[in-house]
């Protein structure tokens, strides 16, 4: 009676080594910071060492030629993958587990990193508001100067004029209205609730990111570009006008994340113990095949060999 040629343990074996495979994958992706192209390589070939270092190891076993080269070939292939199994686990296996471990302080510095988008507009309306009362101090002091007959240079600088039919008061509020327009125009809140919407989105892939670790690299290399071009467009437009006002200077740090996935740390036990169950499981074929003992020779008594042939039903 023949062995099957592709059994369920062959097929448990093979999907083992895939599983493994893209555990590898989302490992070295971590370790890469997001470089797909390196990690699906990477993860390839790891997949092709197990399972095809395995398979031949069974296959092998099965075979009923050349039995005592065939067994050497077998012992060298068990080791083969036995060692691929144990350097594999310890990386990029491994650093998976290692990363997701981090997984809070890695959720809790992204979420700091993602407040500071919002944490700039709420800064730079505070902003506006002081620069606001200061300018409207200075049209009152300027006018005041003014009609008191005392220095007249800040009511010219500020460009009030003397005019009959234009009271002060008028010429103070359409200042005050272009001030507004200038620094604060009605486009602002859609910008913020845009931005807003972007750290809405980000903040639930964070939360989720075991679900869907690739797509937290795409928060982490694009907020500080987010960070630094939400800055650079308040501070130009607290320079909109010749208001002659000190430019919005927020202070922004991105903390630094890429450490936390690249470091390769010890493995854990968990992936120690997932190494050993892949190991078992890969070999589950091995372990239930039956070996061959077609054409084998065994010497007699008289120094004769006799050769078994087992017979065909």
């Amino acid at each position: 009676m023949t062995q099957s040629k592709f059994s369920l343990a062959d097929l448990i074996s093979l999907l083992t080594g895939i599983s493994f495979g893209f555990i590898c994958f989302l490992g070295f992706n971590f370790y890469s910071f997001g470089d797909m192209r390196l990690s699906i390589f990477v993860a390839s070939v790891i997949t092709l060492l197990m399972v095809g270092t395995s398979m031949i190891a069974i296959r092998l076993k099965r075979t009923n030629r050349n039995f005592k080269v065939r067994r050497i070939w077998e012992i060298f292939f068990l080791f083969l993958f036995t060692s691929f199994t144990v350097f594999f686990t310890y990386f990029p296996f491994s650093h998976y587990f290692s990363v997701t471990n981090n997984e809070v302080e890695i959720q809790s510095k992204l979420s700091k990193n993602l407040g500071q988008v919002d944490k700039l507009y709420e800064d730079y309306k505070k902003y506006y508001e002081r620069q606001k009362g200061r300018y409207e101090g200075r049209l009152d002091s300027a006018i005041l100067n003014y009609e008191l007959g005392n220095d007249t240079s800040q009511f010219l600088e500020l460009g009030l004029i003397q005019n009959q039919n234009i009271s002060y008061e008028v010429q103070k509020r359409s200042f005050i209205a272009k001030f507004k327009r200038d620094l604060f125009p009605r486009d602002f809140n859609v910008k913020r609730k845009k931005d807003s919407i972007y750290v809405e989105n980000s903040k639930k892939i964070i939360y989720k990111w075991k679900y869907k670790p690739i797509g937290v690299f795409e928060i982490i290399k694009g907020l500080e570009n987010v960070i630094a071009s939400t800055k650079e467009q308040l501070i130009n437009l607290s320079k909109n006008g010749d208001h002659k006002i000190v430019p919005f200077a927020p202070v922004t740090s991105v903390g630094e994340l890429k450490i936390l996935f690249e470091t390769v740390g010890k493995p854990t036990t968990t992936s120690m113990v997932l190494g050993f169950v892949v190991w078992v499981l890969m070999l589950l074929s091995y372990f239930t095949s039956r070996r061959s003992n077609k054409n084998r020779r065994k010497k007699t008594s008289t120094g004769e060999f006799n050769i078994n042939i087992d017979s065909k039903l």
